[in-house]
C-alpha cells in the first residue's frame, strides 16, 4: 500500500505543480525583423506537462499579411516554481509553413537549402533546417533549456521561441523579449 501511495505522489505532484502555469498565453502584434518592417504574433499553451506554441510572422507591420507560421510541441520539465525559475523542454514536433512567395523563392535558391523545395502552405519539419533557415530548432528528443517568469496574468521566457539553448550551462537570463498575456 505504501508503494502505491508513493507512486501516486510522484506521479501527481508534478502535474499539480504544472497546473499553476496551465493556460493559453498570447502576445500582442509585435515588430519583428530587421528595422521592425515585419510583425509577429505568438501563442503558447501550457497544459500539465505539455508546451504547445504557434508563432506567426507577417510581411507587414500590422499583423495582416501572413508570411510564415511555426508550430511546436514539447514536454516541459519544470521545478514547480510559481513565479519564476527554470523551464526546460524535451523537443517534440516542430513544423514551419511559408506563405510569402518572395521568401519561398529566396530559400529555394539558397545554397544551404539544396535538395529541399519549399511550397506555399506545405508544412516542413523544422528540426533539421539549421543551415537553411535563420530559426534553429534542436532535433526532436533533445532538450532546450530556458527560464520563465509569471507576473499576474503575464508570462515570459528567457529565450524561447527566438533562441533555442541546447546546453544547460548556457541557460538564458530572463530578458522578457516577448510578454504573453493570459487569454
Amino acid at each position: 500500500m505504501m508503494k502505491l501511495l508513493l507512486l501516486n505522489f510522484f506521479l501527481l505532484v508534478p502535474l499539480a505543480f504544472s497546473s499553476t502555469l496551465n493556460g493559453t498565453y498570447k502576445t500582442k502584434c509585435l515588430p519583428f525583423g530587421v528595422g521592425g518592417e515585419m510583425s509577429m504574433l505568438s501563442q503558447v499553451v501550457l497544459k500539465d506537462l505539455i508546451l504547445e506554441s504557434s508563432h506567426k510572422v507577417y510581411s507587414d507591420k500590422s499583423c495582416q499579411h501572413l508570411a510564415a507560421m511555426f508550430d511546436y510541441q514539447g514536454q516541459i520539465n519544470y521545478s514547480g516554481a510559481i513565479e519564476k525559475g527554470p523551464l526546460d523542454h524535451k523537443v517534440g514536433r516542430a513544423f514551419l509553413m511559408l506563405f510569402d512567395p518572395e521568401t519561398i523563392k529566396n530559400l529555394n535558391k539558397s545554397s544551404g537549402c539544396k535538395g529541399r523545395e519549399f511550397v506555399a502552405g506545405k508544412p516542413v519539419i523544422a528540426n533539421n533546417l539549421s543551415k537553411c533557415f535563420p530559426l534553429w530548432v534542436p532535433k526532436a528528443g533533445s532538450f532546450a533549456f530556458d527560464m520563465f517568469e509569471r507576473k499576474g496574468s503575464t508570462f515570459s521566457f528567457g529565450a524561447f521561441p527566438l533562441i533555442w539553448v541546447s546546453k544547460e550551462d548556457n541557460r538564458p537570463a530572463l530578458h522578457n523579449r516577448l510578454i504573453y498575456n493570459k487569454d
